[in-house]
């Protein structure tokens, strides 16, 4: 039955390709991952569990649902995008990155000062590091966590990617894209953590192969030399496959089997959401209940933590299938993949054509695709998405009333309406 799964997500590689002519397409970038994942699954032999019919039943149908939804997507109006930027919008821009980076160096004190309290107040004594992540992924709200910071870090991820997108290849601004992509790896790393990180690393590369419109050799050898880094020290600091006093040999051989089963665990470890999905504690709508709850309903929230399963392996994650089909089974996963698809082609369709805006975002869903075998980073971070929204319209939308330019479908509509006057007055 693997063999049938790889077959069809293959097929649907080549037809979104096809489709697109472009290797950066959504749709034709997240039915190779999962077709190189069904590969990988079949190679590595009894290393893993085999997966379940039903397992396979659902990565078929959200890979075909995805593949549907980004046709219905390039079929979409472009709106407004691809209006190249006035040469003072730009400037403005560049003087925005200017005093970010000053932002993000000043404020770096203060947030290792705020790591510190964390781990001061923690209840695990025995490893600092061991301690900070504990209490960040069980963070309650105003309690342990990172307050303002997990904004400011959203804020600084995104600016970085502004630097990269927008710089003109000048000494200064290819030296503050790369300073400014230290410095944010820096407060990601600071908390020993792989996701953030590895996300920032994937968006950072996204856009640089964007730009250049190929998938360029130099780029490409410096983004996995940062992410081989970047997941092996967080594996080795934390214990989770590598250790602090072991060997050379011992750490190379843990970190591998550590990456094959952050890799193609959660895969496996979806058969126990199939065949029991009241396992699964999280509920897709969360971030809406927490919103509520802000309000003053009085909803529960579900924990995010997961339970743990074998795989043989011991995993915690379930790929991004878990919530939706939990709650809502193959209709749901449908709807969802569907949705999801639409608007990752409009928005590569956007960028392609010009956009700034939208090249920003398209980075960052391309970086979210490369976890989607591990975790949803969508729905789930809708916060973190309206959030990029917001920023992307201060950036490129806003100054534009203040500049004398106005966005391209605001004119368009002033245009139309001076059009219809014309014609009613010379009636």
């Amino acid at each position: 039955m693997i063999f049938v799964a790889l077959a069809i997500l293959a097929y649907l590689t080549a037809f979104n390709f096809h489709l697109a002519a472009s290797v950066f397409y959504p749709p034709a970038v997240f039915t190779g991952l999962w077709a190189t994942f069904m590969l990988l699954l079949m190679l590595s032999g009894d290393q893993f569990y085999p997966l379940s019919t039903g397992s396979l039943a659902v990565y078929v149908v959200g890979a075909a649902c995805f593949s549907m939804g980004g046709v219905f997507g390039l079929g979409l109006p472009q709106g407004g995008g691809g209006r190249p930027l006035s040469p003072r919008h730009r400037m403005l821009i560049w003087n925005v990155l200017d005093i970010a980076l000053v932002m993000m160096v000043l404020a770096f004190p203060f947030y290792l000062a705020r790591l510190g309290q964390v781990i001061t107040e923690s209840r695990i004594l025995h490893d600092p590091l061991v301690a900070l992540r504990h209490e960040l992924s069980h963070a309650e709200e105003g309690k342990l966590g990172m307050g303002v910071y997990r904004y400011l870090i959203v804020l600084f991820d995104f600016l970085a990617l502004v630097a990269w997108s927008d710089c003109d290849g000048s000494r200064w601004r290819r030296m503050r894209c790369w300073i400014m992509a230290t410095v944010v790896l820096a407060y990601h790393l600071c908390t020993a953590s792989r996701v953030g990180a590895m996300l920032f690393v994937f968006a950072l590369s996204s856009i640089v192969f964007f730009r250049r419109k190929k998938i360029a050799l130099g780029p490409a050898v410096v983004g996995l030399i940062v992410f081989a880094a970047v997941f092996s020290g967080a594996a080795i600091l934390l214990g989770k496959g590598g250790y602090r006093d072991g060997g050379l040999l011992e750490n190379v051989t843990g970190v591998f089997h550590a990456f094959m089963q952050y890799l193609l665990g959660g895969l496996v470890a979806f058969n126990e959401v199939v065949s029991k999905p009241e396992i699964v504690e999280q509920n897709l709508f969360a971030f809406f209940y927490r919103i509520a709850n802000a309000f003053g309903a009085n909803i529960e929230v579900a924990s995010c933590e997961n339970l743990y399963v074998q795989t043989p392996g011991w995993t915690n994650v379930f790929t991004m299938y878990m919530a939706p089909y939990a709650q809502f089974g193959f209709l749901g996963i449908s709807f969802y993949m569907f949705s999801l698809g639409a608007v990752c082609a409009w928005v590569y369709k956007v960028a392609r054509r010009g956009s700034h805006w939208a090249t920003v975002i398209y980075a960052k869903i391309a970086g979210t695709l490369m976890f989607t075998a591990s975790v949803d980073l969508y729905l789930p971070s809708l916060s973190v998405w309206i959030q990029m929204a917001v920023f992307c319209w201060l950036v490129y939308q806003l100054p534009c009333y203040f500049l004398g330019a106005q966005p391209q479908c605001h004119r368009r509509q002033v245009a139309a309406f001076t059009d219809r006057r014309v014609m009613l007055e010379s009636s």
